[in-house]
């Protein structure tokens, strides 16, 4: 993605920005919440730069569910992922789909608790690789905003045969992280549209490269840092 690009992206998500205020002024003046799930579309950028383009853009469509007692938010999503600092050579496309399932149970005082399972699949010129991930934790809602924090660790990876020479594809990083999710206003609200900034530091251990266990403890006891970032927003129905 040239600078051109990012320049038009970074506009659309601007100008989409400026509704919040009209959105929001709408909301307080009338009840929060509808009894009926509610289908959604979005867009916006990713800022990665783990070995990847510092800026991506995603986009995705999901449904929430937001009554006194229960929350359920779930999506599919599309990112431009494309690696290029990764340790290969020539790898000069890419692209990461991903699924997310977050049902969750909401007490009287706007405290809520759940989990959920992510997956994603990043798929490169020059390798394929899964990853499953559960989480746990929870968050409140106010009139103007929801904010959770979720522990996710991984559960499952999988590398194709092209990118790993270890048996069964396990050239694994072990990913785990602290996911922060952050909506204005609240999901709660009737507002059709929706700000979301979505914060995940996470750790992992060097890629497994070999099936000889002195090597694979040592390259599991190499632990790096990294973190994702990025702002979308939500149209809702």
């Amino acid at each position: 993605m040239n600078h051109l690009q990012h320049a038009k992206l970074a506009g659309i998500l601007a100008a989409l920005l400026s509704l919040l205020p009209t959105c929001i002024a709408q909301d307080q003046a009338g009840p929060l919440g509808m009894k009926r799930p509610r289908p959604y579309f979005y867009g916006g950028l990713d800022l990665d730069g783990n070995g990847s383009d510092v800026l991506d853009y995603l986009v995705g469509a999901g449904v929430q569910e937001n009554t006194p007692r229960f929350l359920l938010d779930g999506y599919a999503q599309y990112t431009n992922t494309r690696k290029t600092d990764d340790n290969t050579i020539n790898n000069h496309s890419g692209r990461t789909r991903s699924l997310y399932a977050a049902p969750r149970y909401r007490l009287k005082s706007g405290w809520f608790l759940g989990g959920g399972l992510r997956w994603s699949e990043l798929s490169t010129t020059n390798y394929v690789k899964q990853g499953v991930r559960p989480f746990l934790g929870g968050g409140r809602d106010w009139t103007s905003t929801r904010i959770s924090v979720d522990y996710l660790w991984t559960v499952s990876e999988h590398v194709n045969r092209q990118g790993c020479l270890v048996p069964a594809g396990q050239c694994t990083n072990g990913v785990k992280g602290i996911d922060f999710l952050w909506f204005m206003p609240s999901p709660m609200s009737r507002s059709p549209v929706l700000f979301r900034m979505d914060f995940t530091p996470f750790w992992f251990h060097t890629t497994v490269t070999s099936s000889d266990p002195h090597l694979t403890n040592q390259q599991k006891g190499e632990i790096g840092v990294g973190s994702t970032l990025s702002y979308t927003l939500l149209l809702r129905y």
